[in-house]
């Protein structure tokens, strides 16, 4: 690994990390808009975002039918766990060179 690749993978690790606060935090909301407070409000959250993708989707059918003027916050949220989809997967094959030692690495042109 290169000299900064350490501190790239570092900060990719922090921006999946701030992702997942953020889907649970868009849990939360959608746990509020059903009308749950404190402990029961929680135990939906969690039980919301153990379903990949179940949070947004929460958001999207609040937006939908109840709160539109949400709507560029849900848009934006949804950007956002999109982008680091992105790099979380992308950028770390790209930043590290391939093992030459790997055989399926030493059969490439």
């Amino acid at each position: 690994m290169a000299p900064g690749d350490m501190e790239l993978m570092a900060a990719i690790g922090r921006m999946v990390v701030n992702a997942a606060e953020l889907e649970y935090a868009v849990a939360e909301l959608a746990a509020t808009a059903e009308g749950l407070r404190g402990e029961e409000c929680q135990e939906r959250a969690t039980a919301i975002v153990r379903r990949t993708g179940e949070a947004i989707r929460q958001f999207e059918r609040l937006v939908s039918q109840e709160r539109p003027d949400l709507g560029w916050l849900m848009r934006d949220t949804a950007g956002l766990l999109g982008a680091r989809h992105f790099v979380a997967h992308a950028v770390p094959q790209q930043a590290i060179p391939p093992c030459w030692s790997c055989p399926r690495a030493r059969a490439r042109p």
